[in-house]
């Protein structure tokens, strides 16, 4: 079995079809939704005031601990995630 090759990045992006079909959902039972960039941590003792203002200023809206990690791996393992 040949290893995938993946480099680390700075952001990753969800896949697009999972997008629409979140999206679709959402529409068709009427929740209202806005999509934004998201900040993934590890740990709440990291978001310091400081940081807070970096990721914002990087267009960050909302914060999480596992979006990238289940991103990184569906892509990793050609699978759909969002």
């Amino acid at each position: 079995m040949q290893k995938k090759s993946v480099s680390p990045a700075r952001e990753i992006h969800l896949n697009q079809e999972a997008i629409r079909a979140i999206k679709k959902a959402a529409e068709i039972f009427g929740i209202e939704y806005e999509e934004c960039k998201t900040w993934t941590t590890d740990g709440f003792y990291r978001k310091t005031k400081e940081m807070v203002m970096y990721r914002k200023e990087e267009g960050c809206k909302v914060v999480e601990m596992e979006c990238s990690a289940l991103t990184a791996s569906a892509s990793f393992r050609d699978a759909i995630f969002g």
